[in-house]
């Protein structure tokens, strides 16, 4: 018997869902369909069936009845107890949709009658949409061997669209093949404001065979354009309130770690709370740098503060809660933090096996004492 349920993400569901068994259908909260609750010897079954998942688990617009009704393009995922279907583009708002399970017996459930699970996306609420507050890194001329992209947003994002709504173009402005990194799961931070995008480091290595085959992604000397779809809707399902393009240029790949000793430290004056501030001499990966470098006093307590990163990587701010004092202090820097093409202050991104490594650091922290007077 029909009712109306609100569940997570105030969707809609106009059809209970029945049960086959335990397991039961659902929308999850990332507007994904699940089926849960199944046993082991139903996971068993469909880890050596995947290539039924699209015929056991069927989701559709729930139109007139038709048998024709195609299934929606998405993929699946097995995980511990649920089979989740991701729709390859995001559930439309006003628009009824049916999954369907259909047992066959392959599953062995109690009942052989398909769950059935009717929903509806409501219309996104009223509201400022999302905007693309920057990219990072933010020089103009980047190295050919660029590792990633940091994409910043006004407001949480749908997750599952990076691939789909982030380009690369070449001079002609033609799209370049596969240019990135694509992930099953996307790198965003907790809560979906930035996400990550790698490049792949297959073709900036060299001699790796996606290189060899297809060539590198950047090269020195060219001019590119990034691309971003304003259709990628946020966390609402509302679309961006303006698609995105940078231009920039490239030069000659970047193959030296950064080296703490060459960056300029700008000591506070004693009684103050003036921020102390480093200045690097290239640009350094923007979201490390909040957390690799750290202060501590003479008798090695770290100090409590707040830190600042310039949107270039170019610089660093610590302000402390309490004056500073005389004293000799240290900044703890994790041999982890890189440059914008991958290189960490313990190695380079790219080795070369047929030379001698000038500089590989194995320790996982390096110090840059400084004395206030």
């Amino acid at each position: 018997m029909s009712r109306l349920l609100q569940i997570a993400l105030a969707a809609v569901l106009l059809t209970s869902p029945s049960q086959a068994g335990d397991a039961k259908l659902q929308l999850a909260k990332d507007r994904s369909v699940e089926v849960i609750g199944l046993d082991s010897h139903q996971i068993k079954v469909l880890k050596e069936s995947e290539g039924d998942w699209p015929r056991i688990f069927v989701v559709r617009v729930d139109q007139a009845e038709s048998a024709s009704r195609p299934s929606i393009v998405g993929t699946y995922e097995l995980q511990a107890d649920r089979l989740t279907f991701r729709p390859r583009f995001p559930f439309e708002s006003g628009l009824r949709y049916e999954a369907r399970l259909e047992s066959r017996g392959l599953l062995n459930f109690a009942s052989t009658a398909p769950t059935r699970l009717v929903f509806e996306i409501p219309s996104p609420p009223e509201g400022p949409r999302a905007q693309i507050e920057r990219v990072a890194p933010t020089d103009e001329v980047l190295p050919e061997n660029l590792l990633k992209f940091y994409l910043h947003f006004s407001q949480p994002m749908a997750r599952g669209e990076v691939y789909e709504r982030v380009h690369l173009l070449n001079s002609k402005r033609e799209a370049i093949v596969v240019p990135f990194l694509e992930l099953g799961e996307e790198l965003w931070n907790p809560i979906g404001t930035r996400v990550t995008i790698l490049f792949d480091p297959g073709r900036i290595k060299q001699g790796l065979k996606p290189r060899e085959e297809l060539g590198p992604v950047l090269e020195a000397g060219h001019t590119y354009t990034l691309v971003i779809d304003q259709g990628w809707p946020d966390a609402q399902g509302r679309p961006l309130q303006a698609g995105y393009q940078r231009i920039f240029k490239t030069k000659a790949a970047d193959t030296t770690s950064p080296d703490p000793r060459s960056w300029r430290i700008v000591p506070p004056s004693r009684g103050t709370r003036e921020p102390l501030q480093i200045e690097f001499n290239e640009s350094l990966d923007s979201a490390l740098l909040v957390w690799t470098i750290s202060v501590k006093d003479n008798a090695g307590t770290s100090l409590s503060g707040q830190i600042d990163v310039a949107v270039d990587g170019r610089s660093w701010k610590f302000t402390p809660e309490i004056d500073w004092t005389s004293g000799t202090y240290s900044l703890n820097i994790k041999t982890i933090l890189e440059d914008l093409a991958g290189n960490s202050i313990a190695r380079t991104f790219e080795v070369d096996q047929l030379r001698t490594v000038e500089r590989r650091i194995e320790a996982e922290v390096v110090e840059r004492r400084f004395i206030i007077k």
